[in-house]
């Protein structure tokens, strides 16, 4: 049995060149059971070793999530001079491949307010009354400004991407690059899919999630969709999964 974590194989160019070498390729051989975490890493990994993955979705405390979000915002949003639903925000490690230097450019670009939560290359964000950065912040903030967002902007080819689950269990819209997590888990009444990692590609879709209403809460199979991502789920998937091989 291996566990094989799974990462961005298109993103990781040098990475593939060295690992997945032919000595790589004879150990594959031996692999009794894969398992990944998105249907889009498990199909790359079939690509690379011609093996099929189990998928096992990785587990969000969504129970967790919605307990802290059902305390006050009032709080928090003044706190950082913030009006609900007011303000995009973007999570995450301040790094290039994330999309944060063109997502602000975006923002500035459409007179959208911007809130920057993650530590990292802070030169990637520019300095414009448009945009807060506030750094790192506790997880009961995290969930509290996610909760009064318009939406999250994500500009990364994740690989599964527990943010947008967080998201849109806080009935809050997703837009996000169209390749990786983000397509396997954002349909139309959950947000926008951008199709390039650029400025232009980030407006039109800002401009396009602006022309309509989202309420992901009471769209058809809301909970269906967050029930694949509860911790008892996982448990329960993990377990048999284990039993049966």
């Amino acid at each position: 049995f291996q566990l094989i974590p799974s990462f961005d194989l298109k993103k990781n160019k040098n990475l593939i060149e060295s690992f997945f070498s032919k000595k790589s390729h004879e150990y594959a051989k031996n692999i009794d059971i894969l398992i990944n975490n998105s249907n889009y890493i498990s199909t790359e990994f079939e690509r690379v070793y011609a093996i099929k993955p189990n998928v096992i979705y990785p587990p969000v405390d969504i129970a967790k999530i919605q307990s802290i979000q059902s305390q006050s915002s009032e709080a928090i949003l003044t706190s950082y001079n913030l009006q609900p639903r007011s303000y995009f925000v973007f999570i995450g490690r301040l790094e290039k491949f994330k999309g944060i230097d063109y997502i602000a450019q975006a923002c500035i670009e459409t007179n959208s307010e911007l809130v920057v939560i993650g530590e990292g290359d802070d030169s990637l964000v520019p300095e414009n009354s448009l945009i807060k950065k506030l750094g790192f912040v506790s997880e009961e903030e995290k969930f509290i400004l996610l909760k009064n967002a318009k939406a999250l902007i994500n500009g990364a080819i994740e690989q599964f991407g527990i943010v947008f689950v967080e998201a849109i269990a806080s009935n809050t819209p997703v837009i996000a690059y169209e390749i990786g997590g983000a397509k396997e888990l954002v349909n139309e009444n959950f947000g926008i899919l951008f199709e390039e990692q650029n400025k232009d590609s980030v407006v039109k879709a800002i401009q396009e999630f602006n022309s309509k209403q989202f309420n992901l809460a009471q769209t058809q199979n809301y909970q269906e969709f967050l029930n694949q991502f509860t911790v008892e789920k996982f448990k329960s998937k993990f377990s048999t999964f284990l039993h049966q091989n």
